[in-house]
């Protein structure tokens, strides 16, 4: 019963002081500043719990994974917004996303207690299609890239060029037909050019709930599709239908709390992203406000996830920061690699890494301790995550271009480290390249970020070192509960990027939460620690 009354004075507390952080705001939004897996659900979560009224999902697709904890108990979801299980939240599902709605309805069948009625679906989404998926999964540039099989980059071609079905075409049989026609009169010989025996399998290992829509001479067997999104996935999804522009309007007239549930990350932006290795979608601030009736104009706070003191990125790309370099690009590649069999294969204490740091390389092995410790693994896909220092150098790039206020998250992961870096800048070590308007030359020190991989690729971290904590910081509520180094590091953050650090997120659950309200309360907080107030 005490335990119990204490999580409600800590919930009441967390409430209160969202509440002040927010005051006077209507329109807020969570996005990641790194390559996602930052913990935007949680604090979604977090804000449908004590916060909003709506909560619109703007972006990415089924490749998309938010995890959350709620008294205990993991919830991941994939289309689904973090509020869902909130009944008091409207829930959104906006026309940024890349909607698969066989996705979703298993997505929904594997949450039985929850009865949907907070859900709203936009008529204007435009659907992911079955042979999206399988276009995916067949291209050797998206495995080499390292994408999620999703099908977003087909889907993403298909909207650039006016080739798109919609939500509210399932309401209008003869529209669908007849797009559906014309899609096949021009791809059914591109598909039929497709491996059938590399289809076969990979619908058996991978998508088998495609099976369904397989036909051995032609790949897809139109009427199948026809049958099944017209009487089955239509008429499942019309009562969530509604128009999102008006709608929207009359929240922001009536008053309403609103929370945009971002995707991916701004460093995977498709023009803002590490070219060639981003996601196919716009994941950045503009990219959140497409097509919601919002304008940029209302929004008072953007919110931008990142996690510290480590960062980390799923497939493949440049990381500038990475544990171990190439050696761990390619080893988290391999898919084989899973969290059991890292497990299985090294030990994850400190002091027995150390040990064994000359057999692999330190960095390599430090890689693979955080991972598990960490629990980095893929939501989605269950790919092991790479891990690197805090980047503050493409940090820095990403809040500017979304003007977000910072979240750090995942500061637990690092408890027991002693020596932490933060990457200030790069060093370029390749040979002359254009960039912009001149050559870049030989260790010559980056002014700016560059999203250009083949740059990115031949650059080498500038570090800043700070001293680690030891304490258990998985309890800590509010700023004075953490050690004095923790503070000193948030601190060093905060002037290195020159923006202010709204909240901390000292572990998965809800109430493992700290909000910072101004920077004099950080420096009041050092001050105490260090007079041992």
């Amino acid at each position: 019963m005490k335990k119990e009354k204490e999580k409600k004075w800590l919930a009441n507390r967390l409430k209160r002081l969202i509440e002040k952080m927010l005051s006077g705001m209507q329109v807020v939004v969570v996005l990641c500043l790194q390559f996602g897996d930052t913990a935007k659900g949680k604090i979604v979560e977090i804000l449908a719990a004590f916060w909003a009224d709506i909560i619109l999902r703007n972006t990415g697709g089924p490749n998309a994974g938010h995890t959350f904890c709620v008294n205990g108990k993991k919830v991941i979801t994939h289309l689904l917004p973090c509020g869902i299980q909130h009944s008091h939240v409207t829930n959104i599902i906006g026309p940024g996303v890349a909607l698969d709605l066989i996705a979703l309805d298993k997505e929904m069948q594997q949450l039985p207690e929850l009865d949907f009625k907070n859900l709203k679906i936009s008529h204007e989404v435009g659907l992911l299609m079955p042979f999206h998926v399988l276009e995916d999964l067949m291209s050797k540039r998206c495995q080499k890239i390292g994408t999620t099989g999703s099908g977003i980059g087909p889907f993403y071609a298909d909207l650039a060029a006016r080739f798109v079905f919609h939500l509210n075409d399932l309401m209008n049989p003869k529209i669908f037909k007849s797009k559906l026609q014309e899609y096949f009169e021009e791809k059914e010989n591109y598909f039929k050019t497709w491996d059938k025996a590399k289809i076969k399998q990979l619908i058996a290992d991978k998508k088998p709930e495609l099976a369904r829509f397989y036909d051995e001479e032609k790949v897809f067997n139109k009427e199948a599709i026809t049958e099944y999104y017209l009487n089955y996935l239509g008429k499942k999804f019309r009562p969530y239908l509604f128009d999102i522009i008006p709608y929207m309007e009359q929240a922001l007239a009536d008053g309403k709390r609103i929370v945009f549930e971002g995707s991916q990350g701004a460093l995977l932006d498709v023009t803002y992203g590490t070219t060639t290795f981003q996601t196919s979608g716009q994941v950045e601030i503009m990219g959140a406000l497409r097509g919601t009736g919002i304008p940029f104009t209302k929004v008072d706070r953007v919110f931008g996830t990142a996690k510290a003191p480590n960062t980390t990125r799923v497939g493949n790309g440049p990381f500038v920061t990475e544990f171990g370099g190439p050696e761990s690009e390619k080893h988290c590649s391999d898919k084989t690699h899973t969290e059991a069999w890292e497990k299985e294969h090294y030990h994850f204490n400190l002091d027995e890494l150390l040990e064994k740091a000359e057999e692999k390389g330190i960095d390599f092995l430090f890689g693979i301790l955080i991972r598990i410790l960490g629990k980095e693994y893929g939501a989605k896909t269950g790919r092991p995550r790479r891990g690197g220092w805090l980047d503050e150098f493409a940090l820095k790039y990403a809040i500017n271009i979304n003007q977000a206020h910072l979240v750090l998250t995942k500061l637990d992961v690092m408890t027991g480290v002693k020596k932490l870096k933060i990457c200030i800048g790069y060093t370029y070590m390749g040979e002359p390249m254009w960039l912009g308007d001149r050559y870049l030359h030989h260790r010559e020190r980056l002014k700016n970020f560059t999203k250009f991989s083949e740059i990115l690729y031949l650059c080498d971290p500038i570090y800043e070192e700070l001293d680690g904590w030891t304490e258990d910081i998985t309890q800590a509520h509010c700023l004075s509960d953490l050690p004095l180094n923790l503070l000193k590091y948030i601190d060093r953050l905060w002037k290195l990027t020159s923006t202010p650090i709204d909240m901390l997120s000292v572990g998965p659950d809800q109430l493992q939460t700290i909000v910072i309200l101004s920077h004099f309360r950080l420096k009041m907080a050092i001050w105490r620690k260090k007079l041992h107030l």
